[in-house]
């Protein structure tokens, strides 16, 4: 689903008939830092919409179309992975993100906190990296962004979200 936002993922659920799923296969899903670096202050400011709303409202439309596209799918490991911290802009080649760090940062521990709470009821798991990531501010360390986009992770810190990812394949 690559450049999609969760607003639209949760608008447009995903048609996995295409797909070769088997027994014992595990999805995860991935989204939310678009929205958190450059839609979110969007609806706060020019809409004048509540933070706590605007999340609220995004988690729930998210989730239920999550579980819309895995609903035919009962055998399934279905995993969310938590949005991660949000990067300063200093040297970052894509457009600047819109609002202040502090605003972002508090947003996707928000996020994250609504995703962690819901997964279980949705019968999904959460894989959550934030804290490893994340410094006191709720940035993402620098050391751990990578040097392209600014805002994903290095490739020498996957083998730490896949160890996160195999402690729950390995569970379920």
């Amino acid at each position: 689903g690559g450049g999609r936002t969760m607003h639209r993922v949760g608008h447009e659920p995903f048609d996995l008939s295409s797909v070769p799923i088997e027994n014992g296969d595990a999805i995860l899903f991935s989204f939310g830092q678009i929205d958190i670096g450059w839609h979110i202050d969007n609806q706060l400011v020019a809409l004048k919409r509540n933070l706590d709303e605007v999340i609220e409202t995004l988690v729930i439309n998210y989730m239920n179309s999550l579980q819309i596209t895995t609903q035919n799918y009962p055998d399934l490991l279905k995993i969310v992975y938590n949005v991660l911290p949000p990067s300063t802009d200093v040297g970052s080649p894509v457009p600047p993100y819109t609002g202040p760090i502090e605003l972002r940062a508090k947003a996707t521990a928000i996020l994250n906190d609504r995703l962690r709470a819901l997964c279980p009821a949705y019968g999904f798991e959460f894989i959550d990296v934030y804290n490893d990531f994340s410094d006191a501010n709720g940035v993402l360390l620098p050391e751990i962004r990578d040097d392209v986009s600014f805002f994903h992770i290095a490739p020498e810190y996957y083998d730490f979200v896949n160890q996160k990812f195999f402690e729950i394949y390995n569970r379920a």
